[in-house]
């Protein structure tokens, strides 16, 4: 499976990049794939901070997922290396899902990062 599509259909992704591992709420890829931008939970709210990462580099794999010197993986329900992680996403899906989140409206916001 292609990392775009994981996220379009809101599997739980996480990243480790730049020493840190973190939840992925969103994804934008250049139309020449060879740059993205990732954004953390909370990225539309968030005005403190730096909540959206830039990566150079095209994303190979299909699981985990590397793009430039990230890492992207699937979170697994059972893990309990990533048992905090995988019960914050839990936790947002539900607010996502009682809102009505439009995933391709916020990777249009998420794009004009470039």
């Amino acid at each position: 499976m292609q990392l775009e599509d994981a996220l379009r259909k809101r599997m739980a992704v996480a990243v480790t990049w730049q020493g840190y591992t973190s939840l992925v709420s969103h994804l934008y890829v250049t139309p020449d794939g060879e740059r993205l931008a990732f954004a953390d939970v909370g990225w539309l709210e968030n005005t403190d901070g730096h909540p959206v990462h830039h990566v150079k580099g095209k994303i190979t794999g299909d699981g985990p997922w590397l793009a430039g010197d990230a890492t992207f993986f699937a979170l697994e329900e059972e893990s309990d290396e990533h048992n905090d992680m995988w019960m914050t996403w839990c936790w947002i899906r539900g607010i996502e899902m009682t809102d009505g989140h439009d995933y391709e409206k916020a990777v249009k916001i998420l794009a004009k990062e470039f």
